[in-house]
């Protein structure tokens, strides 16, 4: 998916604006902590992880750091 997603960005030329991370969810507040995102990808990840509810804390816990980095 991650490759797929390289490729099609560099075809439409904006491969130099866009980062594809691959990690684990527990790791995404502090993989985008200093950093903006326009987009976060988790696909058919919940039904694979030990406590779905912490995976989601974990998501939101990252939208609303960026929620507020934006708006102030």
């Amino acid at each position: 998916m991650l490759a797929i997603a390289r490729e099609k960005a560099a075809g439409l030329g904006v491969a130099g604006r866009c980062r594809f991370v691959q990690g684990p969810v527990e790791a995404l507040p502090s993989t985008v902590a200093d950093e903006g995102y326009d987009v976060v990808l988790c696909h058919n990840v919940l039904e694979y992880v030990a406590d779905a509810a912490a995976t989601v804390r974990a998501l939101g816990a990252c939208s609303v750091r960026a929620a507020s980095y934006r708006c102030w």
